[in-house]
């Protein structure tokens, strides 16, 4: 078991694919109890959260969460991925000017329909997308909905746009861009992409890989070591979720806790706790030792149910 059990917040270089990081930590913090919140391209850079020890347990509710981009498009040219990495299928003239685009970019936000990429990791009849592409076989994508907001227009040089927005899970920012594409009648490829955003945290507290392996060269792994220095890119397990409710257990309502029983103690706190949120998410936590022992949800014709329980 690992010794840190929380978050560590990694700014993912560009080049290397998201389980790539996932190797290179595993190897610096010598465990194998690692895990993301979300993959990014290997083109992309920016935040990636990775779980490590009881901190993999976060994952679903961390993935839940909207994610922020800051990106440019290359106008003029279509590739077969959306993206610079792929091969150029299509171009055209970029007959586009600062007046005309920004109005036309700032109104392709909110709920959209979207076809996903054909070069993405989605499963249809069992087969990923990519696959299928590389393999030059003729099918349509699947259409899913994507939201976008906060869509702000930073600049145009008569060749590249850069934007940025907030989007909600599982929305492709290279789906986004070939539709503004389509759109406006260019053609258009994603050149530049960069993760600022990953609820609940942002890029500002995220650590190179280099500087994370000099971090622990220096130190021993644990969580003691960690307190002496900048600790903002590790999130422990009892900081994490901080925006949930957090309710407190002890003695024998803790021991039923713990083998996956909610008491009547407990669950009176919850419906105190409960005021017909929408969405209701409990951390529950030990009074005596401060640490996480479940997280809690609430379910039509369920009711309460413990999503997960910590070592």
């Amino acid at each position: 078991m690992s010794v840190l059990n929380g978050l560590v917040l990694i700014d993912k270089p560009q080049g290397i694919t998201s389980h790539d990081v996932v190797a290179e930590v595993r190897k610096i913090l010598k465990t194998k109890e690692v895990g993301h919140c979300g993959t990014l391209d290997p083109m992309a850079t920016g935040l990636l959260i990775l779980a490590v020890g009881e901190g993999t347990k976060l994952v679903s509710s961390l993935t839940e969460g909207d994610k922020g981009y800051q990106g440019q498009i290359r106008f003029g040219i279509e590739t077969d991925t959306w993206d610079f990495t792929g091969q150029v299928v299509k171009t055209s003239p970029i007959p586009l000017t600062l007046e005309s685009l920004e109005p036309m970019v700032l109104s392709h936000q909110g709920d959209l329909g979207l076809k996903v990429p054909k070069h993405s990791a989605i499963k249809v009849g069992g087969q990923k997308l990519y696959e299928k592409a590389r393999r030059d076989e003729v099918f349509e994508a699947p259409i899913r909905q994507m939201s976008f907001k906060s869509l702000e227009f930073h600049s145009f040089n008569g060749e590249t746009m850069d934007f940025s927005f907030i989007c909600s899970k599982g929305s492709y920012v290279r789906s986004w861009a070939q539709s503004l594409c389509e759109k406006i009648g260019v053609c258009g490829t994603l050149s530049q992409l960069r993760r600022t955003y990953s609820y609940p945290y942002s890029l500002n507290q995220a650590v190179t890989l280099t500087e994370l392996k000099d971090i622990f060269d220096k130190r021993d792994i644990n969580k003691k070591a960690l307190e002496n220095i900048n600790t903002q890119f590790f999130i422990p397990l009892e900081k994490a979720l901080g925006d949930w409710i957090s309710l407190k257990v002890f003695n024998y309502d803790l021991h039923l806790l713990r083998h996956g029983q909610i008491s009547k103690s407990l669950k009176s706190q919850l419906i105190r706790a409960y005021q017909g949120q929408s969405l209701f998410r409990a951390k529950v936590i030990d009074g005596n030792s401060g640490f996480p022992v479940a997280l809690i949800g609430l379910e039509n014709g369920k009711g309460f149910f413990i999503k997960r329980v910590f070592r």
